[in-house]
């Protein structure tokens, strides 16, 4: 999976699939994704909520949630003077297991955190194996420069 921002930040799971591009006006529905971690959340279990966080120009936190016929993605956004800020969620139609994720059908939000910074996000097709190793899931961040590793935690179940 693979996740794109227009202002250049992607997060990838074993590099192609998953588009994330930022933000929408829809982040209601998607903002109890960034409530507090819950502390006896099974570490081994891909189902549930995972997080990151990114010291980034825009985007700022990341959810991924797993379930079993969906995957839901979601970004906290900010503008670049950080006076604006949203949550944008896009989900897509899945097959999870502890093994891969099948992304069955594409997805795609955008909206304008502020006049002139637009945030997308979009989920597009694919199998992609998943590995969690000591209850963390290692996802690449690629910005328009290069990659950068990151590490997902889990949030809860």
């Amino acid at each position: 999976m693979k996740m794109t921002w227009t202002r250049g930040l992607a997060i990838g799971f074993i590099a192609t699939g998953i588009m994330l591009s930022g933000c929408s006006d829809d982040g209601d529905a998607y903002d109890g994704l960034f409530s507090e971690r819950q502390a006896n959340a099974n570490q081994a279990s891909i189902f549930g909520v995972w997080g990151t966080s990114v010291d980034d120009s825009q985007i700022v936190d990341y959810r991924l949630r797993f379930a079993r016929d969906t995957v839901t993605f979601a970004a906290r956004c900010k503008s670049a003077d950080g006076r604006a800020s949203k949550v944008v969620g896009v989900t897509a139609a899945s097959e999870v297991t502890e093994q891969r994720v099948v992304i069955k059908e594409s997805a795609k939000e955008e909206i304008y955190v502020a006049s002139n910074e637009k945030c997308t996000l979009s989920l597009h097709p694919g199998t992609h194996p998943v590995q969690i190793v000591d209850g963390k899931m290692q996802l690449p961040l690629a910005t328009e420069d290069g990659s950068i590793e990151a590490t997902w935690e889990k949030m809860t179940d």
